[in-house]
């Protein structure tokens, strides 16, 4: 049996891309990519959520263009 993926810790949008935060204090993204903003090392749109590159440990996330911190928690997924 293979278990299913641990939900995010906490989620956080931009303009047109959004990231979370994973249990395994990795992050992943998706959304609208024109500017690299999903730090996958590309310029690629991406519709399902892609490891950002060089991120490990990670404790918490925020939105980078208003420059807040604004978590969202994701509990009972």
């Amino acid at each position: 049996m293979t278990c299913p993926p641990a939900p995010p810790i906490a989620i956080v949008a931009g303009d047109s891309h959004t990231c979370a935060l994973k249990a395994d204090h990795t992050v992943v993204c998706w959304g609208d990519n024109c500017y690299g903003q999903l730090g996958d090392g590309t310029t690629t749109n991406r519709s399902t959520p892609t490891a950002v590159i060089g991120l490990t440990g990670v404790t918490a996330t925020r939105d980078h263009h208003y420059d807040q911190w604004t978590p969202i928690p994701v509990l009972g997924l």
